[in-house]
């Protein structure tokens, strides 16, 4: 089975669609900014009955090439 087909011991579950965001932004050939935005309506969702997801979530980085 996929993961998509798991079942829960605790019974059917509701279906539930989780939005994220990333991006990134080149400034120059050694320089990259990222971001990333888990969660954006801030929904609250269980993949796994009793264990609560994170809400919304940001990310921010430099990536550095040499």
């Amino acid at each position: 089975r996929g993961e998509s087909e798991a079942v829960d011991p605790a019974g059917p579950r509701d279906g539930f669609v989780v939005g994220d965001l990333t991006g990134r932004l080149r400034l120059t050939e050694e320089v990259e900014l990222t971001a990333r935005v888990i969660n954006l309506t801030d929904e609250a969702w269980q993949q796994v009955r009793g264990y609560g997801e994170p809400g919304r979530s940001a990310y921010l980085g430099v990536r550095l090439a040499f």
